[in-house]
């Protein structure tokens, strides 16, 4: 699934004109499948229409595209896209002053956004792990999946959801049979205390043998 997901964002990408980033992601499907022989064909693809699509374009055009493209995943926080436009500018027009004092601010916006998340993904964590010390479990429950939202591929907090529906479920099997054992036991005092001893026994027996330690 995450081949073909890749696979399709890479022909998106390249529909475009956006030859840097679907090599990027046809390289990234590559990694997920290596026997497959489809990404490097259009890897190829990708690099020989950059090629024409560089012949066809004036050097200030391309720059002024790349720029543009730039500034768009810069102002939407996509901090990797503006870093490859801004570079792909710099390509264009090496030296030009304005791309590389985005293309610096778009690497430090990078690092602020990364340190920001591991922040805040670490403070979600803690109080998460600590609702759940508590047996706090459903407030655990929200806390892992809000730091999923930071990182969603952390294994940590899928494994502790997982846990803590395993832990929920079995505490709601065990209060179905404590209240059917509490049930059992009162409806054969109930028949004892009116000497019906016959029916008695038989709710005895039922709640003996839902829990035969309380015997």
């Amino acid at each position: 699934q995450q081949y073909a997901e890749l696979m399709k964002k890479g022909d998106k990408e390249l529909n475009t004109d956006d030859f840097d980033k679907s090599i990027s992601t046809f390289e990234a499907a590559k990694i997920v499948l290596p026997t497959e022989t489809l990404p490097d064909e259009k890897i190829a693809e990708a690099r020989r229409r950059k090629e024409e699509y560089l012949k066809n374009k004036g050097a200030e055009a391309l720059y002024k595209e790349f720029m543009n493209k730039g500034m768009n995943d810069y102002n939407a926080t996509q901090f990797d896209g503006a870093i490859t436009n801004f570079e792909g500018a710099l390509n264009a027009k090496p030296g030009d002053a304005e791309a590389e004092k985005m293309l610096e601010k778009a690497k430090k916006e990078k690092i602020a956004a990364a340190a920001f998340i591991d922040e805040q993904y670490a403070l979600i964590i803690k109080a998460a792990d600590g609702n759940f010390d508590e047996k706090k479990l459903k407030d655990a429950r929200d806390l892992y999946t809000r730091a999923l939202k930071f990182k969603k591929e952390e294994i940590y907090p899928k494994d502790q959801i997982a846990k803590i529906d395993k832990m929920l479920i079995d505490a709601n099997a065990g209060n179905v049979e404590t209240n059917n054992y509490n049930g059992y036991i009162t409806q054969g005092n109930n028949n004892f205390n009116t000497e019906n001893y016959k029916k008695a026994r038989e709710y005895f027996v039922k709640a003996s043998d839902l829990k035969p330690e309380q015997e």
